[in-house]
Formats: structure tokens, sequence, C-alpha cells
């Protein structure tokens, strides 16, 4: 049987070896920093991001977006193959009437 002073040393031990809390900043509403109705003129800088603007900060952080390496437009067959595609017209056209 381990004694107390020992299960109290073994304790203290392990609460040293994990790792301290980080505090995180409160969560941003829908995680986006610049959720507002303020034209972007009119409000202050975000102390947060150092921006006014979601595309002034995705700038300064990504970079700029490359071009496209083919046509940016898809067809859902494209996605979901033409079997797929024959199911939701069959769906549609059985459950509305026009």
């Amino acid at each position: 049987m381990v004694k107390k002073a020992t299960r109290a040393k073994l304790a203290k031990k392990a609460a040293k070896s994990r790792p301290k809390r980080v505090s995180h900043p409160k969560p941003l509403r829908y995680a986006h920093p610049f959720f507002t109705d303020t034209p972007p003129q009119g409000r202050a800088v975000d102390e947060r991001t150092g921006k006014k603007r979601m595309a002034d900060f995705a700038s300064a952080k990504l970079g700029p977006i490359p071009s496209p390496l083919r046509s940016p437009v898809m067809d859902l067959k494209d996605i979901i193959g033409q079997p797929g595609v024959a199911e939701i017209q069959t769906v549609v056209r059985s459950d509305f009437t026009w």
C-alpha cells in the first residue's frame, strides 16, 4: 500500500507534467470576425485581425487566389455521375406536377 505522502508526491508530479491550459479567445459569431451589417467604411479596425474587411484580412493572410487550371464551371453529372442526375430528375418529375 502506497503511503499518503507518496501518493501526494505522485499527484503533484503528474500535475506538473500536464500541459498548461491555453486560454482561447472568445469564439467569433459564425467564425467570421467581420460579421456585421455596418458597411466597411463605417467599421472600426478589429483589434484581433487589424483589418476592417474580410477581403483585406484574407488577402493579407492567404495571398492572391490563383487562376483556375480548367473551367471553374461544373455540371452535376461531373460530381455524382449521370445515373445520379437521372435519379434526381425522375424523383423531381414524379413529385411535382406542372
